[in-house]
């Protein structure tokens, strides 16, 4: 999500100014979620009109007129101008203005009251997935202990940081968070390619849906984030919220008891739904457990996995 002026690819001034532009709407979605897209949309005409000085302060440099304060200053004077306009508006603004990368200051660097399960960096706090719960409380502790070293083993073949990135090779198997969570809320971005599927599993459970829709199942035109697995209880998502695959979305998914509420591009698709237990559908589901970012043999990427324990 974000809105910038078009861009001429013989016109740098205009690509640095996009790309800032880019910047500036992304930090804000970032750290402005689930609120953002109201925000945002109230941007587009002070966008332009900061679009022209920030234009003008490209132009100035590339001419080596160190004139950047200045158009800096009518920059940020024209977002103090805007209604209702937050400090954190300000905040972001100036990050991309003053050259500090909102990529790297906003990308897996969580907002007030989260933690961030993904570093950009390493696999640090998560680990390969043994078995199911079932088979894994049958285990030894020493049986559980091998076979968790296995699956770390294997998970770091096919699960890299990749310049903050998360990405998925589409071999071996999911990636599982190290601690176990109850009730959370959870901020997770994510990517596919066409055909894409995958999904995130919620105390080992299955799973909040993720998938190409134009190819979903058990018919076409079925969106992500819903309770796929669910036999009882609703399975599918109340809107197609999906931005087109190859770009990235944003899920903010709220658990509490057995309840799930989850907003894809800030659209509500799940309402408070119950989430079944899909490895004993006589009982409800644990009340605790991992987080799993599922394998379904195709490539997938994550980013900024935040988390908030309730």
């Amino acid at each position: 999500m974000g809105l910038a002026p078009s861009t001429s690819r013989q016109d740098p001034r205009k690509t640095a100014v996009a790309r800032c532009l880019s910047q500036f709407f992304n930090t804000l979605n970032t750290l402005a979620k689930p609120h953002a897209a109201s925000c945002v949309a109230s941007l587009a005409a002070p966008a332009v009109r900061i679009a022209d000085l920030l234009a003008n302060g490209v132009s100035s440099r590339h001419n080596g007129c160190p004139r950047r304060d200045l158009f800096v200053q009518r920059a940020l004077h024209t977002v103090n101008s805007m209604k209702k306009t937050s400090l954190l508006i300000w905040f972001a603004f100036v990050a991309c203005v003053l050259g500090v990368s909102p990529a790297g200051a906003a990308d897996n660097t969580p907002p007030p009251g989260f933690v961030a399960l993904f570093n950009g960096k390493d696999l640090s706090g998560w680990k390969g997935l043994v078995e199911n719960p079932p088979k894994r409380a049958e285990m030894t502790s020493e049986q559980l202990a091998l076979a968790q070293q296995k699956a770390d083993n294997q998970v770091r073949e096919h699960w890299k940081a990749e310049d903050g990135v998360l990405v998925f090779d589409g071999k071996g198997a999911s990636l599982c968070t190290a601690e176990d969570y109850g009730d959370f809320e959870l901020l997770v971005d994510w990517k596919i390619l066409p055909k894409g599927d995958s999904g995130i599993y919620l105390r080992g459970s299955p799973q909040v849906q993720i998938w190409d829709p134009e190819v979903s199942a058990p018919q076409k035109g079925i969106g992500s984030g819903a309770l796929f697995n669910n036999k009882k209880h609703p399975s599918r998502p109340l809107v197609v919220a999906d931005n087109p695959v190859g770009e990235w979305n944003t899920f903010r998914i709220r658990m509490v008891g057995d309840k799930v509420s989850v907003w894809l591009n800030d659209k509500l698709v799940v309402d408070n739904v119950v989430m079944e237990n899909y490895w004993d559908r006589d009982k409800p589901i644990d009340p605790a457990g991992q987080i799993e970012l599922q394998n379904h043999g195709n490539l997938l990427f994550f980013k900024n996995i935040y988390l908030k324990e309730l």
